[in-house]
């Protein structure tokens, strides 16, 4: 999970999702009550309308997992991303 692709390139549903409704808090709060080895994680109720919530995440789960974006996402030389990939 790239946080939905990245901070800088922000799905429309997730804009402002996290940082607006507390993921930082989630984390503190996690801390507070003595969860380790855990991170905030958004889990989508539903599409219609747009719901989630914010979940503790296993870090053993979700640490390095890697999910390779799809080549059209990538500029042709390979440092930048493209404008608007075609799976957009």
């Amino acid at each position: 999970m790239i946080e939905t692709q990245s901070a800088k390139f922000p799905q429309r549903p997730d804009r402002g999702t996290f940082g607006v409704k507390g993921g930082g808090r989630a984390a503190v709060e996690f801390a507070v009550a003595g969860k380790s080895a855990v991170m905030p994680a958004i889990r989508r109720i539903s599409d219609a309308p747009y719901r989630w919530d914010i979940i503790d995440a296993s870090l053993s789960e979700v640490a390095n997992q890697e999910r390779l974006l799809p080549p059209d996402f990538i500029s042709a030389d390979g440092f930048g991303v493209t404008r608007r990939p075609a799976a957009i």
